[in-house]
């Protein structure tokens, strides 16, 4: 089955991204996987063949899992399309590096596209 995957951090614009994904889902008969990438600890990606965890760890621990929750349940709800495709909308978070966790996904899914919200007030918003 085609995948979307959404890289989230859970902001407005994240969220925003994780709505157009839905759309495009239901025209590409595909799931939607939202992705939170949790760093609570320095890593140094890609080290020796793959990301090193430091050996100092931040006090503060993140626990993204429920937002995640909320926003894959009410994707979910706005999924619905009675008598036409209804993408499954499902949701994982992980710590490390992003590129290899998305490579890691990219392998292990059938990831059809990658989609992800960018910061307000660039430069390149006209353009884009």
């Amino acid at each position: 089955m085609k995948t979307i995957l959404v890289l989230t951090d859970l902001s407005e614009n994240a969220a925003h991204a994780a709505l157009s994904a839905l759309m495009l889902a239901k025209q590409m008969h595909a799931n939607v996987l939202l992705f939170n990438d949790n760093v609570s600890q320095p890593v140094a990606p890609m080290y020796a063949g793959g990301p090193t965890v430091a050996d100092v760890t931040n006090i503060i621990e993140y626990d993204n899992e429920e937002k995640l929750k909320n926003l894959a349940g009410a994707l979910q709800a706005l999924a619905t399309n009675p008598g036409k495709w209804e993408p499954q909308i499902h949701y994982e978070e992980k710590l490390g590096a992003l590129a290899y966790n998305v490579k890691r996904l990219k392998e292990q899914k059938n990831i059809e596209m990658i989609v992800m919200g960018a910061r307000e007030g660039s430069g390149m918003d006209h353009f884009l």
